[in-house]
């Protein structure tokens, strides 16, 4: 909360122009008080509650509320550039249109690491399985998102908090089990190619993406936040809440697919022990720090 709003106040839109609504849904970690906060240092920002804690309620209040002749929506979990705004107003005011909006910036987070670093330990092989682990989970979070029962991790700071303490343990303990493995092994015993018979033999590559992502709250909180902007309520919400999500997991999978690609023909060239040591030991570290970011952050 607090970088996405360092990123709206430092937009270069006209001040006075400019109102920030932040619709809240009875949050029970700090937003409130983040939000409270910079309201008392900008009369700009104001806290609205949202009781009923349901994204198209919170449109409707926010439209309610608020004074100016446009509205942007703005996701709490993102930042934006300095000249977000006043380019949406620009290119609004130029083709005349109902709607306009920005480009995405993805960063690669713990699914991106988990899946280079098995395919570095495992190959091929093993990174497609880790992929498709991931894809399954994304599939459970899909079901129980159109279920209803990611709110309960959307909603219950208590809930978010477990899920997210053993994500964040899981995928440290993967990290620390990467570093002490290339260590023990020692650069003599690093092979030059992936051995059927070593330790990324069976399934244990899925399993590892299956639970990496599945323990990660944000993905449940991502798909209840942001798919039903786009479901039509008249309809049949499950068809098209699972054709969403096949969408969203097509194209996760082909990036990653891609980079298990890549990978592993880098993987070819660096044959020798000690540079795919160095290789298992950053991403060893990254799994670290991706866990220790998973458990310091905020819903």
């Amino acid at each position: 909360m607090t970088s996405c709003l360092e990123s709206i106040l430092a937009n270069d839109y006209p001040k006075e122009r400019m109102e920030i609504l932040v619709l809240d849904g009875m949050s029970e970690d700090r937003t409130q008080e983040i939000v409270q906060e910079y309201a008392r240092r900008d009369a700009r920002v104001r806290l609205v509650d949202n009781p009923k804690k349901h994204i198209p309620v919170a449109m409707n209040i926010g439209i309610r509320e608020a004074h100016g002749e446009r509205i942007l929506k703005m996701d709490a979990h993102s930042t934006y550039q300095p000249e977000y705004i006043s380019r949406c107003v620009h290119y609004q005011d130029v083709y005349g249109a109902e709607n306009v909006g920005g480009v995405w910036k993805m960063v690669p987070g713990a699914d991106t690491a988990m899946v280079l670093g098995q395919t570095v330990r495992g190959g091929r092989r093993a990174g497609m399985l880790t992929s498709l682990g991931v894809a399954s989970a994304l599939v459970v979070h899909a079901t129980l998102s159109s279920l209803g029962l990611s709110a309960i991790l959307a909603r219950s700071a208590t809930a978010f908090t477990v899920v997210k303490l053993a994500g964040a343990a899981y995928l440290v303990s993967l990290g620390f089990r990467t570093l002490w493995s290339t260590r023990r092994r020692g650069a003599e015993a690093v092979a030059a190619e992936p051995s059927p018979k070593g330790p990324e033999r069976g399934i244990a590559p899925y399993r590892r993406g299956v639970m990496s992502n599945l323990l990660n709250p944000k993905v449940a909180v991502f798909f209840y936040a942001f798919l039903p902007q786009f479901i039509d309520r008249g309809g049949a919400v499950l068809p098209q809440t699972f054709v969403l999500a096949a969408i969203f997991i097509a194209m996760g999978l082909t990036w990653l697919t891609i980079l298990v690609v890549a990978a592993s023909r880098a993987m070819s060239v660096l044959r020798k022990p000690a540079a795919r040591r160095v290789m298992e030991r950053v991403t060893g570290s990254v799994l670290v720090g991706f866990g220790v970011r998973l458990a310091t952050a905020a819903r």
